[in-house]
């Protein structure tokens, strides 16, 4: 009978799927811990995603440009009839996401699959093989259906896997180069630094996500009046109330994003990703395999954060005479570039300037700013996170890891001007070491670049007749440089010959509240450094003895 037959191939196919699942995981070895429960979703022009299995530690997702490498089966959605699979080959497939190597549907439906996530992609025809087919075993106008199983992501050459956090394979890495294992000293550094990447993403996330947390709504009336009084002599005690109340939510965020490769590091592991040693060891395992223009990347790179390393200052002048290269012709790793993104979209602006392309020109100058507005906040922010690795105990639970939660929200102990001041000096000269940095192409400051970037946008938008914009800019201009002579009589031309609202002349918020933190900050810094008030013997303990230790 045809119903019945129709109904019994369901039952089969869904048996299928079963046993598909279940010879996913014995191929694999991998446990079916993870998340289940996913309704299918319509990802638009008849294509439709179900997610039927994912880990519980989604660290990384397939991304355009990613070489994945995926099991697949392949069926016709009409009666569930194969058409292939990767187990006929013994070796799973593999692909740049991305590129248009596949057909569209699985170029767009990878897309954000975890590592060893299982999905099932419904593909249209249009999206498929089209009214073409393929062969005999895809007829014309066929809607696919694939289940997939991501095995491996390579990013950049380098392929993430979990299981190792990158303070492990820092370790790892050391191992290997004491042993003179070049390859796989370089495989695990350069893991390493892919997963460390990762980490500072995930926790810039967080702070965007978390950035708006205050202690306010912990406070009772009793505590503000005391915040208020210690105020006199502490002037940056709020922040630190405020710091205490986002660690919590930043532990939160990222125990939900992350997962074991990108746990919270350890303190002296930490500094030394930041300082870019892991380019140290790289330069050398790559010179000792023969490529030299590799090794010589990593260690400019190692150079631009360690300029007074006498080993790497060494080095360069060797890799120079080896591959007549010029000092200026040196590069640096994607990741860690010399030139930041800001500044290379002010040199392009530049030159369309030049050549008074002033329409094109903005475009250039404006996404500059925005993106130099973005180094700073992600440079202050991270300045946030050194802190909070810094006092964090990691033998204490996630709930209360910080030394800034023992002190709940108000001091209450003899440790905590002493805490406090440290940690306030080390956070206040990063943050403000941060407007340096962005202005810093290699190891050289281009002085008020942020200002220049101003000054030009107000120039090209007055070409254009933008007077509005014009004088927008010009009043940011002089808001951070309030004693130039130029920019003034620019405000007061503008002020006595454009016909603008008034509104205009008011400063763009976002740049001068981000300069007034950097100067009351520097005000902030060289109150800290002058110690505990003497005030506070008997309160606190022996101020003078905090003051030492401070």
């Amino acid at each position: 009978h045809k119903g019945h037959c129709v109904y019994v191939r369901a039952c089969i196919l869904k048996m299928l799927d079963k046993l598909f699942v279940c010879s996913f995981l014995f191929a694999l070895g991998c446990s079916q811990e993870g998340t289940t429960d996913f309704k299918e979703e319509d990802w638009g022009e008849g294509l439709k995603v179900l997610t039927t299995f994912r880990p519980p530690d989604c660290i990384f997702k397939a991304t355009e440009g990613d070489v994945i490498h995926y099991h697949y089966v392949g069926r016709l959605a009409t009666d569930g009839q194969i058409f292939g699979k990767s187990f006929d080959y013994n070796t799973p497939y593999i692909v740049a996401l991305g590129h248009r190597r596949i057909i569209a549907g699985m170029d767009r439906g990878l897309v954000d699959t975890c590592l060893w996530e299982r999905r099932s992609i419904t593909i249209p025809p249009h999206l498929g093989y089209g009214e073409g087919g393929v062969g005999t075993k895809i007829p014309p106008n066929a809607t696919l259906v694939f289940y997939i199983r991501m095995v491996k992501i390579v990013r950049d050459g380098v392929s993430l896997e979990d299981g190792h956090s990158f303070t492990d394979l820092f370790r790892q890495g050391l191992e290997n180069y004491n042993k003179e294992h070049w390859q796989e000293t370089i495989d695990s550094f350069e893991k390493g630094l892919a997963l460390y990447y990762i980490y500072i993403n995930k926790t810039l996330d967080c702070f965007y996500k978390c950035d708006q947390v205050s202690a306010d709504s912990h406070m009772t009336d009793e505590d503000n009046a005391l915040v208020k009084g210690f105020n006199r002599e502490f002037p940056y005690l709020k922040e630190y109330l405020n710091m205490g109340a986002r660690s919590r939510c930043l532990n939160a965020c990222k125990r939900e994003s992350m997962g074991k490769g990108l746990r919270q590091p350890e303190k002296d592991m930490y500094y030394l990703y930041r300082k870019k040693a892991s380019y140290s060891y790289l330069h050398f395992s790559y010179y000792n395999l023969g490529d030299k223009e590799e090794a010589a990347k990593c260690v400019f790179t190692h150079y631009l954060d360690n300029p007074d390393d006498q080993i790497t200052k060494n080095n360069i002048p060797i890799y120079r005479n080896e591959l007549g290269m010029f000092k200026w012709e040196f590069t640096w790793r994607e990741e860690s570039p010399g030139i930041k993104p800001h500044q290379l979209q002010n040199m392009l602006a530049e030159f369309l300037y030049q050549e008074n392309k002033y329409q094109e020109a903005i475009d250039y100058f404006e996404e500059s700013l925005r993106l130099h507005l973005k180094y700073i906040r992600d440079c202050r922010f991270m300045c946030e996170d050194i802190q909070l690795v810094n006092l964090t105990y990691p033998d204490m639970p996630d709930s209360r890891k910080t030394i800034l939660d023992r002190f709940s929200y108000m001091p209450n102990s003899e440790e905590f001007p002493i805490i406090m001041g440290r940690m306030v000096q080390e956070l206040l000269d990063c943050r403000i070491k941060c407007w340096d940095d962005a202005e810093k192409v290699n190891l050289t400051v281009i002085p008020n670049l942020l200002a220049n970037t101003l000054n030009y946008l107000q120039f090209c938008h007055y070409q254009v007749g933008n007077y509005a914009y014009a004088v927008k800019y010009a009043s940011t201009c002089l808001a951070i440089l309030p004693y130039n002579e130029m920019m003034s009589d620019n405000v007061k031309f503008y002020k006595q010959s454009v016909k603008v609202d008034e509104s205009n002349f008011n400063p763009i918020e976002e740049i001068t509240s981000l300069y007034e933190k950097m100067k009351n900050e520097k005000r902030l810094l060289k109150f800290a450094q002058q110690g505990v008030p003497s005030k506070f013997i008997g309160r606190m303990g022996d101020a003078s003895t905090h003051r030492d230790e401070l």
